[in-house]
Order: C-alpha cells, then structure tokens, then sequence
C-alpha cells in the first residue's frame, strides 16, 4: 500500500501511478479539488486500485 500526498498532479501523481501500475493499493491526497477530481477522472480508466479525495471528504 502507498500513501501519495500531493499526488494529484506533477511527480506526486507519476508516483501514485507508479506503484499503481506494480499491483500496489494507492491512496492519493491533494489540495485542489478540481484537480483531486480531474486526476481521479482519468486514472479510473487505467487503474482500478487507487483512492483519490479532497481533503473535504475526509473531515
């Protein structure tokens, strides 16, 4: 399992899909929630085993 903060976009989102693409379960955190959305939007049609939030939805 991996825990990727800031891993909605630049070298934070390459990790989460990284370790994504080995078979690894990946939770990925961002500020931005256009961006959260956005990424979580085009990886579901790659990987099927990574959680993407906003920080909203965990308080």
């Amino acid at each position: 399992m991996a825990i990727i903060f800031g891993g909605t976009s630049g070298l934070g989102a390459a990790t989460a899909k990284a370790f994504a693409n080995e078979g690894a379960k990946v939770v990925v955190t961002g500020r931005d929630e256009v961006a959260a959305l956005l990424f979580r939007s085009q990886i579901a049609l790659v990987v099927a085993n990574m959680i993407v939030n906003h920080k909203k939805a965990l308080s």
